[in-house]
């Protein structure tokens, strides 16, 4: 990452595009994904991340077994059988989810969506940063670092290893594949 000057107007910058440039982020699958906070500050915590829940229970296929009881009160969390689509995009579910204060980790599925993955982070981040701003009351508030890092699950044994993975170190941001993935196996989906 480097700085980009545009005229003498203003210094900002530049953005690493780790995405796959022959990979079509619209293709039906599972996407893990970390999502950080802005400068990793731990603004998930308590309240606020029932705000940002809010967002993810609905459309969530496997429930992470650590938010139960809290959440039930304060979201109407939807059942198993009554699954939405995330955010109101057609195609567009969670298979599952942690919050921790810093960062979130989430399985995306798309099927037959029209949004791609980077669409879907978007509109994420722009609704739950606007809620969290309403809700404690500060214009302008900056949730999310600008990227996020995805990783394009490859096998129904790597799901289950990534939702153990997630249910089993909540605090770490990077998962390490080498743990997910046979040795041989082709790691070429990796965007980090």
């Amino acid at each position: 990452m480097g700085d980009v000057v545009f005229g003498d107007y203003k210094k900002v910058q530049a953005l690493k595009n780790i995405r796959l440039k022959s990979y079509s982020y619209k293709t039906n699958g599972y996407y893990f994904v970390t999502i950080c906070t802005d400068h990793r500050k731990p603004f998930l915590a308590d309240k606020i991340k029932f705000v940002v829940a809010q967002f993810i229970e609905p459309s969530c296929r496997n429930r992470p077994d650590k938010i139960g009881a809290t959440t039930n009160r304060l979201i109407n969390q939807a059942t198993t059988s009554n699954v939405k689509e995330f955010l109101g995009m057609k195609g567009v579910y969670v298979d599952y989810y942690e919050i921790v204060p810093t960062h979130m980790h989430i399985i995306i599925i798309l099927e037959g969506s029209t949004y791609s993955l980077s669409e879907v982070i978007r509109r994420f981040k722009a609704k739950t940063t606007l809620e969290v701003a309403r809700f404690i009351g500060q214009k302008g508030f900056k949730l999310w670092q600008p990227n996020y890092y995805e990783h394009i699950i490859r096998t129904e044994k790597a799901l289950q290893k990534i939702r153990e993975y997630i249910r089993n170190n909540p605090l770490k941001e990077k998962i390490d594949l080498s743990e997910i993935y046979d040795k041989d196996a082709d790691k070429s989906a990796d965007t980090e």
